[in-house]
């Protein structure tokens, strides 16, 4: 019997992020934090309901990761120019973190693929991104 998806996926994810956090360490932003800057940097202006859907989280659970990343003044949400939907975008204080952080985060991502391998790598991660959007459109 194959083991469990689910059990297996969760053990992968909750050793990577003890990995990653450790490789933050003191840099004040957890690695959902980080993974929120990173995709605003990627995306630009995005609206709240389109950044919830890349990071794959829930709406209630992206706003509250959001939170302490608008205190801290790093992500700015404002109300978009149509409609009633949100956006948000980087700060120049925003922009300033990553490049603080990224260093730390390239570091644990070098050390993740040596240990897995390249190419591994490469199988792993286009199988893993295939999975939200099978499940998405797979009743």
């Amino acid at each position: 019997m194959n083991p469990c998806v689910c059990t297996t996926v969760r053990k992968a994810s909750r050793a990577l992020m003890r990995h990653y956090e450790a490789a933050l360490g003191d840099c004040s932003l957890s690695v959902t934090q980080f993974a929120l800057l990173r995709a605003i940097e990627r995306q630009g202006v995005v609206a709240l309901t389109d950044l919830a859907r890349v990071m794959v989280m829930e709406r209630t659970s992206l706003y509250r990761s959001l939170e302490p990343l608008v205190q801290q003044g790093l992500v700015q949400v404002t109300a978009a120019s149509a409609g009633r939907s949100k956006v948000a975008k980087l700060t120049a204080s925003g922009r300033e973190q990553i490049a603080a952080v990224l260093p730390h985060w390239e570091s644990a991502q070098k050390r993740v693929e040596a240990l897995i391998g390249e190419q591994h790598w490469a199988q792993i991660s286009a199988l893993l991104l295939e999975i939200p959007e099978l499940l998405e459109t797979t009743p």
